[in-house]
Formats: C-alpha cells, structure tokens, sequence
C-alpha cells in the first residue's frame, strides 16, 4: 500500500512540522505558555507548554502515516483497503496536511503573530470534506476507513451506495 511519491510527500511534510517545532522551542522560555486553543472569535482558550503545542501535531501525523503503512495488515479485510490504496492514501496524505495547518497556527501564534479568522477553521474543515468525499466512493468494504456501520460492513453493496452518497454529502457540505 505505500507510494515512494506520497510518502516522500508526506515525510516532507512531518519533517517540515518538526522543524518549525523545534525552532520554536529554541526561540521560548521553556516556561512559556502557547496558545493551543481558540474560540469562535479567535481568542485563545487553551494553553500548552511550548514543547507540548509544536510537537503534538507531528506526533500524530507521524503516527497516523505508520497507522496506515499498517493498516492492510491487521485489517481482515485488507485486500479491499490493498485496493482502495489510492482513496486511503489521499485521505491520510489530507489529514496530515490538516495537521500541518494547525501545526503553523500554533507556531505562528508562539511567535507572536495573531490567530487567524475564525473562517480558517471552517475553510480547514471545508477542504478536508471537499477532498475525503471525492475518493469515497472509491473505497472498497473494509473495518477502518470509509462509513463503517454493521450495515455497511455486512454488505458490499450498501457499503458502495452509502459512500457514493456520502461522498456527495461531504463534497456538498464542504
């Protein structure tokens, strides 16, 4: 299932956010407080140590690029996700570069820059339905990624009706 194109992708990517991370934590007092967390309005509401805000996004992109290097593996249906490779890559190749976006927020708010619009984030949200619909449809029955209900799991021709629909329905509402 892995791709060397969107591997070298999204390590490119993982290894861009750890580097902004650490210059970060260089450049502030290791008792300093980041903002991790904002309201409606753009106001922060959480706060983190400098170490924990810029590593924590990394971190679970790291995490969510071996997960799914694995996934084919411990799935019992994992000849269909072999097939689904391409939806499944882009879907993580999305979520990493949404982890990527609120990696720089983050890293940009530590360094002194004010929070974005309230309107990123849904901009964020918005691109994420708009790409993981698009390939839904693409997805073969499998335990991890897609509409997993028992319905659609116990057959493969309501798993193919729900994502061609919800497919739709993402691509509408992003």
């Amino acid at each position: 299932m892995p791709d060397q194109h969107s591997d070298r992708f999204q390590g490119a990517v993982i290894a861009a956010m750890l580097l902004a991370g650490l210059c970060v934590v260089v450049a502030l007092p290791s008792d300093a407080r980041v903002a991790i967390h904002f309201d409606a309005n753009g106001q922060p509401n959480g706060w983190a140590s400098p170490a924990m805000a810029v590593f924590l996004m990394p971190v679970l992109a790291w995490l969510l690029w071996g997960l799914m290097r694995l996934l084919h593996k411990i799935d019992p249906r994992g000849d269909n996700l072999r097939q689904s490779a391409g939806a499944v890559r882009t879907i993580s190749l999305t979520l990493t570069c949404l982890l990527a976006a609120v990696q720089a927020v983050i890293v940009a708010g530590a360094l002194g820059a004010p929070a974005p619009k309230s309107s990123f984030g849904l901009l964020l949200v918005g691109g994420v339905l708009l790409v993981t619909g698009n390939v839904m449809g693409k997805l073969r029955p499998n335990h991890f990624v897609g509409i997993r209900t028992p319905w659609t799991l116990a057959n493969d021709r309501v798993w193919d009706q729900t994502h061609r629909y919800g497919g739709k329905v993402f691509v509408l509402g992003g």
